[in-house]
């Protein structure tokens, strides 16, 4: 089952779209893979530049950690107006439930307007029973 949540802010879209993989789940050894989609759309009217990502990532009985990056793949991505930027993460977990939050700052390529657009609080759980 897909999952879905969204925000926007001052014109930049975020788009986060979750689910879990059940054929790569290894209960045995503590492997629960999820994949997460996320689509960030520019609505303005001027280019901005995907500058930093930070996760907060809450696993069942474990510590909370961040991930954090500039841009995306080692680069600073431009998203021109009407465009959207589109990837894919398969993340395995040691926990069947996981809480996260997300946050991407982008940048005005015009204006040098920094742009902070944090995705909804969400939790996902692997199907662990049957």
């Amino acid at each position: 089952m897909d999952n879905s949540y969204t925000k926007t802010s001052r014109g930049v879209r975020l788009l986060v779209t979750t689910w879990y993989d059940e054929p790569n789940q290894d209960f045995l050894l503590k492997s629960f893979t999820h994949v997460f989609r996320i689509s960030m759309t520019n609505e303005r009217h001027e280019p901005v530049r995907l500058m930093l990502r930070r996760w907060m990532v809450n696993e069942l009985h474990q510590e909370p950690r961040v991930w954090e990056g500039s841009g995306f793949e080692g680069r600073l991505p431009l998203i021109q107006p009407g465009h959207t930027l589109t990837y894919e993460v398969r993340i395995p977990f040691s926990s069947p439930s996981v809480k996260l939050r997300g946050a991407y700052i982008f940048q005005s390529t015009e204006s040098g307007e920094l742009i902070e657009v944090i995705s909804p609080s969400f939790a996902i759980s692997a199907h662990v029973f049957n």
